[in-house]
């Protein structure tokens, strides 16, 4: 025992017996107190460890930002891509309308200068007009067959370009060989 124990326990023998007991049962009591109240104390620990680099964070952030810039950039690229396709397709198509119709709105003006020069040269014949109206006449028909012929040329490329823009070259190619006037 302790030195500090002896003490109490001569101290205690002086008391009277009653004394002397409710003294021992009273610092017994202390006692089992003290050892209840550590037993009672947990003797563990626990703990958690969070490592976070702070300037990782901006870096992070930069990033994230990039790459959305970049998924932005290439959705703008794939919707201007896909309206320069709408367009050149559609451009193609009135180009083909246009000159689909350009022949038959330039066919009768072919009939009128035919009918014009074959006029002049009947009036030249009958002695009523002058060569200068039949040389005039006969040009407005060149003109007129030339401006036909162009037309189709027009036409023949707007299939050309269409069927292209479709991806699909075999009726140009048909059309091509259906009209191809036969070789010597």
């Amino acid at each position: 025992m302790p030195s500090g124990s002896n003490t109490f326990h001569a101290s205690i023998s002086s008391l009277p017996r009653g004394c002397a007991e409710a003294a021992i049962s009273q610092a017994e009591r202390i006692s089992a107190q003290r050892r209840a109240s550590f037993q009672d104390t947990p003797n563990w620990a626990a703990g958690v460890v969070l490592s976070w680099p702070v300037m990782e964070l901006f870096a992070t952030r930069a990033r994230a930002r990039v790459a959305g810039a970049q998924v932005a950039l290439q959705d703008a690229r794939r919707r201007d891509l896909e309206q320069a396709l709408v367009v050149r397709s559609t451009r193609r198509e009135l180009f083909f309308r246009v000159s689909s119709a350009s022949p038959r709105t330039r066919s009768p003006a072919l009939d009128a200068a035919r009918a014009a020069e074959t006029q002049a040269r009947a009036r030249y014949q009958a002695g009523l007009g002058t060569a200068l109206e039949v040389a005039d006449a006969q040009r407005l028909l060149a003109q007129a067959e030339l401006e036909e012929v162009s037309a189709r040329i027009g036409v023949r490329r707007a299939m050309l370009l269409l069927a292209r823009a479709t991806g699909d070259l075999t009726p140009f190619v048909v059309e091509a060989r259906n009209h191809t006037p036969a070789g010597p």
